[in-house]
């Protein structure tokens, strides 16, 4: 017995020196953390009205990828910002989620730098994932937690999400301390929704989430894992010979990768009373704010060339059912309910020089969003807080 037992150790202290010599030089290697984030563990949390949001008073943790590093945590009311303390009426409150949330150091968040130009109080509350329901939702909640009114109330909404998110509610969820997907539209031409179930190895998933973040080996090897089956993928694709049925089963393949407010509501009838039922929310959100006796902005984010312009050209290429003026829909509703808005994805166009969404210049990448996602930079979130001002003022 001793003897197996001076065997396993002589073998597994080799191994384990290995993996401990080579997990210190890969962190001084340039190996850097994924391009697309992943939220840290125990981050948010369950919430049984509006599917999930973030945990209350969460501790510090890193949050990275291969273009930014920073800490985030939470406050009393689940928002990433600071103490609430000594809170009174009149304070600003934004909604939102990820764009609003941040993906920046919390001094750099388009809210701090309208909080210091403003010299008022202003609530961070974007939460990643939000639909427009939960971020309706998460206001209602927030403004009756704190039993003082808002000035005013930014509602950052998001073109790109906002609709399917609504359609899915809840899109997300939260199994194990982990953000995961809740629901999926299974089917784009008939609207089949086909809910997640939850996975029963929790504790191989926990490991493996916390690895991820925490360990440059399992990074590595990740990483190469990942690759080797991209490149089986393009090896099948180029042997196979039978051509798939056009429009159905390609529409339901990219549906996934193309925002449903593209989607052509007269091809794609179900969307109809999606539609209205989404429209609906917004007006819920100028009903709330009429009631606390706030005025009510909305900051309209578009979709971007940088991200969309491709995948839509392949699209039209295809004759799949989208269409380019649905932003309009939602423009055109705002200014019907006398709803003020700031269009500031239009202003990064003008910015830059786009003039049409299926411009493939890439102009916005690393200028005011990130190169490997669409979220605004540091550089983005200064331009949303001077257009926001000059909205107000």
């Amino acid at each position: 017995m001793k003897k197996k037992i001076f065997n396993f150790i002589s073998i597994f202290i080799p191994f384990f020196l290995f993996f401990l010599v080579l997990e210190i030089i890969l962190r001084f290697t340039s190996l850097s953390p994924y391009e697309v984030p992943v939220y840290p563990y125990d981050y948010f949390e369950k919430n049984e009205k509006y599917g999930h949001d973030i945990k209350k008073n969460s501790k510090k943790k890193k949050f990275s990828s291969s273009e930014y590093n920073f800490d985030i945590w939470s406050n009393e009311i689940g928002c990433f910002d600071y103490s609430i303390k000594n809170i009174e009426d009149g304070y600003i409150y934004i909604a939102g989620a990820s764009v609003s949330w941040g993906f920046v150091p919390l001094e750099n968040n388009f809210g701090s730098i309208l909080e210091k130009k403003l010299n008022k109080r202003v609530l961070k509350c974007g939460v990643p994932g939000h639909s427009s329901k939960q971020k309706y939702y998460k206001t209602l909640n927030v403004i009756k937690t704190l039993k003082k009114k808002p000035e005013l109330i930014i509602f950052v909404y998001g073109f790109p999400q906002d609709l399917k998110g609504d359609y899915l509610f809840p899109q997300y969820k939260v199994e194990n301390n982990i953000f995961t997907t809740n629901k999926i539209i299974s089917s784009y031409e008939t609207g089949d929704v086909l809910i997640i179930e939850e996975k029963k190895r929790t504790l191989t998933k926990k490991i493996k989430y916390i690895l991820s973040q925490k360990s440059y080996v399992f990074r590595l090897s990740h990483l190469l894992h990942t690759n080797l089956r991209k490149k089986l993928r393009k090896l099948r694709k180029k042997n196979k010979t039978e051509i798939k049925k056009k429009n159905d089963s390609l529409l339901n393949n990219i549906g996934g990768a193309v925002s449903l407010s593209y989607f052509d509501e007269k091809k794609i009838r179900w969307l109809q009373n999606v539609w209205v039922e989404h429209l609906n929310t917004i007006k819920n959100f100028k009903e709330a704010a009429e009631k606390s006796g706030s005025k009510l902005l909305i900051i309209f984010w578009d979709d971007l060339p940088d991200y969309t312009a491709t995948m839509l050209e392949f699209g039209f290429a295809n004759n799949l059912p989208f269409v380019l003026d649905n932003n309009k829909k939602v423009l055109n509703f705002l200014e019907k309910e006398n709803i003020n808005y700031l269009n500031i994805s239009q202003k990064m166009f003008e910015y830059v020089g786009y003039t049409s969404i299926l411009d493939k210049r890439n102009l916005l990448k690393g200028k005011l969003i990130y190169n490997n996602n669409n979220h605004p930079n540091i550089e983005g979130n200064k331009f949303i807080a001077e257009k926001i001002i000059e909205k107000l003022n």
